[in-house]
Order: C-alpha cells, then structure tokens, then sequence
C-alpha cells in the first residue's frame, strides 16, 4: 500500500506494467491504490491517457480530489471519451460526464433516453434536461416518475428517494420560475397547505409585494397559516372529520417544511435587516440548518451566530435525517468556512468552543498560515493531544509546513515532556525538524489530500 501510495506521487510511465500487475492479481487490499497511482501515474502524463485509464479500470470509487484532477478543463476532453463514461459503472463517473456534455449541447439522446432509468438520482436529472434541450416535453407527472424512483429498502426508509424528491423539487420550482406571472399567481391561489411550491416561487419572484407577509408567517412558524386552512376544510362539505385529524396529526411536520422554504427566501433575499429573524429562527430549533443560512450568515453574521450554528449542527447530528426527504443534509465545509469567516478575529476564543471534530479538521485546514501562527504552543499541544487521529494529523501537518524549525523543536520536547504522547505525531514533528523546508511542504501537500479525502 505505502509503494502504490509513493507510485502514485512520483512514479514514472514504465513503473504502469509492475503496477498493472499488482491490479490484475485481484488483490481487494490494493486493488484501489493500484487505480489510484495509474491515474495518477497518467494524468502526469496526459489527461487523455488517464480517462482512458479510467474508462478501462472501471473502478467503482474515486476520491473526489482526483476526480476533480481527472475532469478539470473538461472542454478539452474529447466528446467520445466523455460519451463512453456514461456506461462507466461509478455513479461519479457517470455524473461528471453527462454534466459536461449537456453543457456543450453534445448529449447523444438515445442515451439521455436510457439514462432516465439510471439508478444514481442527479444523473437521472440531467438526462431529463438534456430531453428538455432537445424539444422533448413532459408533464409534472412524467417528469416526476423519472426523477423519482422507489427504493427496495425496508424499516422506515421504505419507499424513499430523497435525492430524487429534492430533484424533483428543483425541477417544479425551475418550471414555475420560467412561468409567465399569470398562469403563477392562478397556480398559488388553488394550492393547499401541503404544497406551497408555487406560492414560494411567486413570493421570491414578487419579493417587495411579498415579503412583508412572508416575514410575519416564518415568525409564527406557519401556524395562523395553517390554521386557516384547516378551518377551511372543516366547513366544506364531505371533508370527513378523520381527514381533518389526519392533517392536524401533520401539522408539526408541515409548518417546519413551510418555514424552512420560506427562510431559504429570506436568506437568498440578502437583506440585513433580516438578521434578528433568521437568528431567532434558527436559535428557536424549529428547522434545521440550510446552506442558505450558511451563505446569509457568513455575509452578517457575528460571534454569537456561531454557537447558533453548532446547536443547530449538533440538533442534526442527532436525528435520522435519511428519512426527511425535503431535508438536504448539512455541508460541513460550509460550516467551517462560515464560523471561520465570522470568528476570525477571535481565533483563540473560536478553539475554546466545543466543535464538533468534523468541523474542526475542516476549519484548522481552511486556516490561512498566518492565522495558524497565532496559535500559542498551549493550544497545539491541545490538540495534538486529541482523541481524534484525524484531528492530530491535521494539527501536525499544518504545523510542521506552517511553524519554524525553532519552534517546531520546543513543540516537541514540550509534546514528550509528560510522557503520554502519540508516536506518530512524534515522527511528524520530527520530520519537520530534520528535513528542508521545501521537501516538507511538498510532502505535506500530499498528505493532507490524501488525509482531508477521508473528511471532505
């Protein structure tokens, strides 16, 4: 594994057949570090040569900073190598590839026609587009049996398909977007409580008519809302009374679902003012967090939004959110940039709050060289200290390409002075010392890609 790993960064054409080798011995340890140094060992060579690789290889997982390396500067890929990887049997694969061909209006139709039956949600989606692009029309109905496809899963998940709902959602508000305003507003008018798609639609795009309702309706949590309707349904005729108390049983679940679309409208909006009601919003712990929170945030955001952020990240981490179909999962990279960009001032304050580890390797990593300087050798030994490999790694790494050799030496016998230290982390320090500048922020360049893979 350590020789594929060492190939990979700095292996030559002729070292491809002893690796081959290797790949072909059917070896599932390292089967994967066999792909990775060819890939690898070719893109140095050519892009060309590495998607060929690729498409022969057929591997069923990429990490993601290699898969960015294979496809950047996708339009000099040839339109045939992009056309065979549709087939190829990573979905990440597959997704690149049909996003770059639509994107230069060279989808093949018959194989968009097949690709609306592919089993990964996004490829399905850009397939239909590419439909679209070609004249072809469909229905909400049709375009929804594409988009959405039931899962064999048993439990709770049964039946579910959130990355093709959300999908789905995407692809009806787009719709109702390019709606002329009439046809939209007669759309709102006739919607119920359970689906406010075209309301929304109609909101945003007529935000200074309505935004002020908006405003009041997120404050209440949807409640005089929802209410309402219920009042409605109760005097028209031949509404049962178990319908009625069917609805009132989702009301929670509802109202959460209209005041998280709506607040992602306040947020896209972009307007200060609306600080104090997405603070209070997200403090109140009726929704979750959003990267439109995110992105409002990171504009206005000040220090006693971060803790806001990290109850609501933790509030997540606890619930099964595989079963909240509208619900799109948090972006912890977004996380960390965000309580980055609001905390920066406050460096050492922002490493005394309790963060969750996952955002903590994302944030030491996004820290510029000179942020990380600040940090006092207290703080470093804290953290070397950790539970966390992960978090240890990310520490050393960045200290020993980041810190002088000077100080990198009174870290280390500071580091084993109490006798209970990691040996790695030893190692790390040490190597810091001992070797040139330039070979170790080279070297440290390739571990912490290969180290972050694993997080981000």
């Amino acid at each position: 594994m350590a020789a594929l790993a060492y190939l990979g960064d700095c292996g030559r054409t002729e070292d491809l057949v002893a690796i081959r080798a290797e790949f072909d011995s059917g070896d599932h340890q390292t089967t994967y570090a066999a792909v990775d140094a060819i890939l690898h060992i070719n893109l140095r060579d050519s892009q060309a040569n590495a998607i060929r690789a690729l498409i022969e290889l057929q591997p069923e997982s990429i990490k993601e900073p290699l898969l960015e390396a294979l496809f950047e500067k996708g339009s000099s890929i040839e339109t045939v190598s992009l056309t065979e990887c549709l087939a190829h049997r990573s979905s990440d694969i597959r997704r690149v590839a049909i996003s770059l061909l639509r994107e230069r209006g060279a989808m093949d139709i018959d194989a968009a026609g097949r690709l609306i039956l592919d089993p990964d949600a996004h490829v399905r989606l850009e397939a239909l587009k590419s439909l679209v692009d070609a004249g072809r029309t469909f229905s909400d109905e049709e375009a929804r049996g594409i988009l959405v496809k039931p899962t064999a899963s048993s439990g709770m998940l049964a039946g579910t398909d959130a990355p093709g709902e959300r999908n789905w959602r995407r692809w009806r508000r787009e719709r109702l977007t390019r709606m002329p305003l009439g046809d939209l507003e007669q759309a709102a008018s006739n919607e119920f409580i359970l689906d406010r798609t075209s309301h929304f639609v109609l909101t945003a795009r007529r935000f200074s008519q309505h935004g002020p309702k908006l405003r009041q309706s997120i404050d209440n949590r949807f409640k005089a809302e929802f209410e309402v309707e219920i009042g409605g349904l109760e005097k028209k005729i031949g509404i049962g009374a178990e319908t009625i108390d069917s609805l009132k049983s989702l009301e929670e679940n509802i109202r959460k679902t209209l005041t998280r679309e709506g607040l992602d409208i306040i947020c896209q909006q972009g307007d200060k003012t609306d600080l104090g009601l997405v603070r209070h919003t997200l403090a109140g712990g009726f929704v979750e967090l959003s990267t439109h929170d995110l992105a409002f945030l990171y504009k206005f955001g000040n220090w006693e939004d971060i803790q806001i952020i990290l109850s609501a990240v933790n509030r997540s981490d606890r619930l099964s959110l595989l079963i909240l179909s509208n619900y799109e999962g948090i972006d912890y990279s977004e996380v960390a940039r965000t309580i980055y960009r609001i905390g920066r001032e406050r460096l050492r304050d922002l490493f005394d709050l309790e963060i969750p580890i996952i955002i903590l390797v994302r944030l030491i990593n996004k820290l510029s060289s000179g942020d990380f300087r600040q940090f006092d050798d207290q703080l470093i030994l804290r953290l070397l200290h950790s539970d966390s490999n992960a978090l240890r790694q990310i520490v050393a790494l960045r200290s020993i390409s980041t810190l002088s050799k000077v100080r990198l030496r009174r870290l280390l016998s500071l580091y084993i002075s109490d006798g209970i230290y990691f040996y790695d982390i030893v190692h790390l320090l040490d190597f810091g010392i001992t070797i040139s500048k330039e070979r170790v922020v080279a070297a440290t360049k390739r571990a912490l890609i290969r180290e972050l893979s694993f997080w981000i």
